[in-house]
C-alpha cells in the first residue's frame, strides 16, 4: 500500500508556483502583483487556485480587495 506521499506524487499535478513567489498578470482586464500565498486543488473540475495577496487593491465588485484568488495560467513569474 502506497503512503499519502507516494499517491500524490503519482496522481496530482505538480504546483506552478511556491509560497512567496512573486507573480504579475492581468485579472478582468486590470493589471495586478503580488506574492502568492498558496496553490492548491479544490476538486478536478475547477483545478488549480491561487491565493495571491495584492501589492496595491483593485477594485471589484463595488468593493476594494487586497487578495484575490485566480486560476495559475493568469499569472507569470515576476523577475
Amino acid at each position: 500500500m502506497a503512503t499519502y506521499a507516494e499517491y500524490f506524487e503519482l496522481h496530482r499535478p505538480k504546483p506552478k508556483f511556491q509560497i512567496g513567489d512573486r507573480v504579475q498578470g492581468f485579472f478582468n482586464d486590470m493589471p495586478i502583483r503580488g506574492t502568492v500565498l498558496i496553490e492548491h486543488i479544490v476538486n478536478e473540475e475547477q483545478g488549480a487556485k491561487v491565493h495571491v495577496w495584492l501589492d496595491l487593491p483593485i477594485r471589484y465588485n463595488n468593493s476594494y480587495s487586497q487578495f484575490i484568488t485566480c486560476q495559475p495560467k493568469i499569472l507569470k513569474p515576476l523577475k
